[in-house]
């Protein structure tokens, strides 16, 4: 059993609802930890240091400068990734274009209405983009799904321009079988789903 697949640990059986991790609770096949059993407290002395020896909260860094609004992410209701943002019945879902959800609050301070277009900067760059104003966000959050694509922005400057993704230490600990951080695999969540921003409404 490779690394891509230590999540999956079950049978696939045809009219059978998937159920990850089967094997280890009904088989009672060891778990792939240090303690071969289910693992939160992990004793290595890097996580120690850092205090995260148990899965504990952290606020996010406030990476981008200091700005009063989080940029954060989703995945995308509106679409089936990027290779099919344009089919028509999901096409009927969406606006047909990048757009960022504001807190209506934050949206009337700043005098943006729903659809004005917006400019959203920090200290790395600044991209333009549609607003879509929501009362579901809280005050202080923009949202912005994932799977659009850079050339879907005025010259090419995506929200990609705004994420420093800066890494995360306690990836580099290692030495345990679930501690061997790859790329997309068996890691932290970067914290670039906390980006700090502003928005205000685009200059034509």
């Amino acid at each position: 059993m490779g690394a891509v697949y230590v999540g999956n640990s079950t049978d696939i059986e045809p009219d059978e609802t998937i159920v990850g991790n089967s094997w280890h609770v009904q088989k009672k096949v060891p778990w792939p930890t240090l303690t071969r059993r289910l693992q939160f407290y992990i004793d290595h002395p890097f996580h120690q240091e850092l205090g995260e020896v148990l899965p504990v909260h952290k606020d996010n860094p406030r990476i981008g400068g200091d700005y009063p609004l989080q940029m954060t992410g989703g995945h995308n209701r509106w679409s089936i990734h990027a290779a099919w943002r344009d089919h028509k019945p999901l096409l009927r879902l969406q606006r047909g274009e990048p757009v960022i959800f504001t807190n209506a609050s934050d949206a009337e301070s700043r005098g943006i209405r729903d659809g004005d277009r917006v400019r959203v900067y920090n200290d790395l760059g600044e991209f333009e983009i549609q607003t879509a104003v929501s009362p579901a966000l809280k005050p202080g959050q923009v949202v912005i799904y994932h799977a659009w694509e850079p050339f879907m922005f005025k010259g090419h400057h995506s929200y990609q321009s705004l994420t420093p993704s800066p890494l995360n230490p306690i990836q580099l600990a290692g030495g345990y079988f679930h501690l061997q951080p790859m790329v997309l695999m068996q890691s932290p969540g970067c914290s670039d789903r906390g980006t700090r921003v502003d928005v205000e409404k685009a200059r034509f």
